[in-house]
């Protein structure tokens, strides 16, 4: 089961990522959230790496939780 498990979301998982990963930056000019950034005394590059680990966490977290709990529940 744990294989099984791991085969489908080695298929999703990238779709997955790349859907919930896109746009990002485009949707900050959007939004204007982009201007309270430029406001702040960060770097754009401290931002850049924020963004994208902040939205990795988030986008991996339910995968992570739903494949832990796929394998215990498998396990009984």
């Amino acid at each position: 089961m744990v294989v099984y498990w791991t085969d489908l979301l080695n298929y999703i998982l990238p779709v997955a990522f790349g859907i919930l990963l896109a746009d990002r930056l485009q949707r900050d000019k959007r939004t204007r959230v982009d201007e309270i950034f430029t406001s702040t005394p960060s770097s754009h590059t401290a931002r850049l790496y924020g963004k994208f680990l902040g939205a990795t966490i988030a986008t991996a977290l339910p995968i992570l939780l739903l494949f832990v709990l796929a394998s215990a529940s498998s396990s009984r």
